[in-house]
């Protein structure tokens, strides 16, 4: 009897291992299953991701040579559009240099006065130092007179031309554009 109690015991050990051993190899499967499957699904949303982003690019990349397709003529009406302005502009200089002159000079004018007058030393804080316009103040004895030509060459390089201003300097340049035209169409014997 003793030796049937001690199989008994190392069967009954055998099996508790056994159990415990297949236990452990069903949960090393299912570990194993479940990795894989969630391998499995990870590969599943990379591939749907990648297929997105692709299907994505492709849709872009069809829009945006639609929208190129679609402004290509309006482009090119715009670029012959230009293309006419310049050739109508010309063909009117050369039919009209005094007036074409005349509207160049009204329209330079008012820019390039502010600029000479900044070149010569009539900025936006005053009168540079070392500057031709600090030279010219020198000889006035440190005293502007309201109203002279110094004065307003200041005002104008510290606050810009005003509208009267920049109409009186368009006016000026306009005249001077045209008689300095005309005086070069009498000058080249043409009329």
């Amino acid at each position: 009897m003793e030796r049937f109690t001690t199989f008994c015991l190392v069967y009954a050990r055998l099996l508790g291992v056994e159990v415990f051993v297949s236990r452990m190899a069903a949960a090393a499967a299912a570990a194993a299953a479940a990795a894989g499957a969630g391998a499995a699904a990870m590969w599943e949303m990379t591939t749907g991701w990648a297929a997105w982003g692709y299907a994505a690019a492709q849709t872009g990349a069809a829009a945006s040579a639609t929208i190129i397709a679609s402004t290509a003529p309006i482009v090119a009406s715009a670029a012959e559009a230009a293309t006419a302005a310049v050739a109508a502009a010309g063909e009117a200089i050369a039919a009209h240099p005094v007036a074409a002159t005349a509207v160049a000079g009204g329209v330079a004018a008012p820019l390039l006065v502010p600029t000479a007058l900044v070149f010569l030393g009539f900025s936006s804080v005053g009168v540079a130092a070392g500057s031709l316009a600090a030279t010219y103040q020198a000889t006035l004895g440190g005293t502007v007179a309201a109203g002279s030509a110094f004065a307003l060459a200041q005002s104008v390089g510290a606050a810009g031309l005003s509208a009267a201003g920049t109409v009186a300097t368009a006016t000026i340049g306009a005249t001077t554009g045209a008689a300095a035209a005309k005086v070069a169409a009498l000058a080249g014997g043409a009329g």
